[in-house]
């Protein structure tokens, strides 16, 4: 553990610290920090709530992407341009809030990535790529976002490869270059997830933007469907 030799620990010794270690990882925990730095972990929590804005963790994620771009276990590039191909036609991103007991506000965010299909082998292959948990929607209504028909009937069984936030997170930087019709979603996305993780505190200014993206991803989303 890292000891710091200032008592005090104020904003212009804490605040770099945390931006540094974000460089390092962007979805590190406070809890992580401070027990690296020896540093308390509510004070930690306030400095990224009220201290570190969005365009410092949107600066930290694309840093870390460059750096994971090198890595060695990336998927080939036929495998990330057949799977943007495959979110483009059957794939959906989405930003909603829901009810939450377990929250001050009442509720809290689904930031998700998902593909649907008849064929589940081709969503395990996706599946052993980018993670992920596959489920199964019986025949039946499939609810749109088209103004003339709020439903399409579906005979066959589908199943749906749905990712976690930090799954989209790890995800979405390696195929956005390959997306030829939702790259604008991929950016909404990857900037809601910078602004939101578990254990991060919003403040108004972080909870407008997300808002914001909200609804800028239902009208881009309704937009497709209509044309």
């Amino acid at each position: 553990m890292t000891k710091l030799k200032h008592k005090a620990q104020p904003t212009d010794i804490v605040c770099p610290i945390i931006k540094k270690e974000l460089v390092g990882n962007p979805y590190i925990k406070a809890t992580e920090v401070a027990k690296k730095y020896g540093l308390g972990v509510r004070k930690v929590q306030y400095h990224m709530t009220y201290h570190i804005t969005s365009e410092d963790r949107l600066s930290a994620v694309s840093e870390y992407n460059k750096k994971i771009s090198l890595r060695d276990d990336i998927p080939p590039e036929t495998d990330l341009a057949y799977i943007a191909g495959f979110l483009d036609a059957d794939g959906s991103m989405s930003i909603n809030r829901y009810k939450s007991d377990t929250t001050v506000r009442g509720w809290a965010w689904r930031i998700r990535t998902s593909f649907a299909n008849t064929d589940k082998n081709v969503l395990e292959w996706i599946q052993s790529i980018v993670g992920g948990y596959i489920v199964e929607e019986s025949p039946g209504q499939l609810s749109t976002y088209n103004s003339k028909s709020s439903t399409i009937k579906r005979n066959k069984l589908m199943h749906s490869l749905n990712l976690s936030s930090n799954q989209s997170r790890k995800f979405l930087p390696y195929i956005k270059p390959y997306l030829k019709i939702k790259q604008d979603q991929a950016d909404i996305l990857i900037e809601a997830l910078s602004l939101s993780g578990r254990g991060w505190r919003l403040d108004d200014e972080r909870l407008e933007k997300l808002i914001g993206l909200e609804t800028k991803m239902k009208k881009i989303r309704k937009r497709g469907y209509l044309k």
